[in-house]
């Protein structure tokens, strides 16, 4: 485990590095590791025959509640396996409370209606669709949110880390128009310094959720920027 979590933060860097200025440094210093994005809320005996030959999957938290057993499967077939949790931590369903997921059920129970993001004109925002963006510039939201990830998920001992989804690098472009109020007083935060705002505060849900889940769990995300190196253990680019 050691030694896969010290191949994610030089992955992190090396591939930014060959990427951003074309300088491969450090390309071959680690063997190359296969991970499996596969995000289905259901799983099969045949697929966890197929999955268990990647190094790392990244699975739909929802896996823990419908397929608790193919899960300790995947360790059976392959001891070195690394299993993250897969979440969205700046947007949930719309129809989270009614879905057939009880996570997402279980997650959206904490949600209320000032952890929303919105426009200036008071109307929830939507990046995906079929979603409503969370505000996590709010407090309640990133403790709501690093909170059900170390007791609701991590807790359960399935798992060897979290996947958090869109760790954007800046807020504007996922926004048309780019009308968004963090503190909902009317004024558009984004005109000013909304984008550093909203980075810095997801810096501090990754720093949140470190404090709660330790300093041995793995914590990658997904997106396009460098600027959280120095909390994620990873980043799927």
């Amino acid at each position: 485990m050691m030694r896969f979590r010290e191949y994610l933060r030089k992955s992190f860097v090396v591939s930014l590095i060959s990427v951003c200025i074309l300088v491969p440094t450090q390309v071959f210093c680690v063997s190359p590791k296969t991970v499996n994005y596969f995000l289905k809320w259901q799983l099969t005996s045949e697929e966890v025959n197929v999955l268990a030959n990647w190094n790392m999957l990244i699975l739909d938290m929802e896996q823990q509640v419908k397929n608790p057993e193919l899960l300790k499967q995947f360790r059976q077939k392959n001891p070195d396996i690394i299993i993250l949790a897969y979440i969205t931590p700046q947007e949930i369903l719309k129809n989270a409370s009614s879905v057939d997921s009880t996570m997402r059920r279980k997650l959206a129970s904490n949600i209320n209606e000032s952890m929303y993001l919105y426009d200036t004109n008071g109307n929830k925002l939507s990046y995906w669709p079929g979603t409503y963006l969370l505000n996590v510039t709010n407090v309640s939201v990133r403790n709501t949110i690093s909170d059900f990830v170390a007791q609701d998920i991590l807790s359960s001992g399935l798992w060897d880390g979290v996947f958090y989804d869109n760790a954007w690098g800046s807020l504007d472009w996922a926004i048309p128009g780019g009308n968004v109020d963090f503190d909902r007083n009317g004024t558009n935060d984004l005109l000013g310094s909304g984008n550093a705002v909203w980075t810095e505060a997801t810096k501090q849900l990754y720093k949140e959720t470190r404090k709660k889940i330790g300093k041995e769990t793995i914590m990658v995300g997904n997106g396009w920027t460098d600027m959280y190196a120095d909390v994620l253990d990873g980043m799927m680019i």
